[in-house]
């Protein structure tokens, strides 16, 4: 039997597709789908990615795979030592 966490949290089916659509059309290489083909969904398939996002907000549970992050650390200045961390912007 799962927790219920977050109760009163979930998201309609309407407030799902206008975050999607909000997205930055940028990709990443980490998406196992990219957000344009996100952007383009079908509505059949809009109540399955509702369910998918409301189960993990009321069970607490994210998903492994939704924890990846890539960091890329953006040098300040060439003329900056390159090993030293605060060289590096935050």
């Amino acid at each position: 039997m799962a927790v219920v966490v977050n109760p009163g949290l979930d998201r309609s089916a309407e407030e799902v597709l206008q975050i999607i659509q909000s997205c930055n059309p940028t990709i990443c290489p980490l998406d196992l789908i990219p957000s344009t083909m996100l952007q383009t969904i079908s509505p059949d398939l809009l109540p399955f990615i509702t369910t998918v996002i409301n189960g993990s907000i009321t069970s607490g549970h994210i998903p492994t795979a939704f924890k990846k992050a890539r960091v890329n650390p953006i040098w300040k200045k060439p003329v900056l030592d390159p090993s030293d961390i605060n060289n590096y912007r935050t």
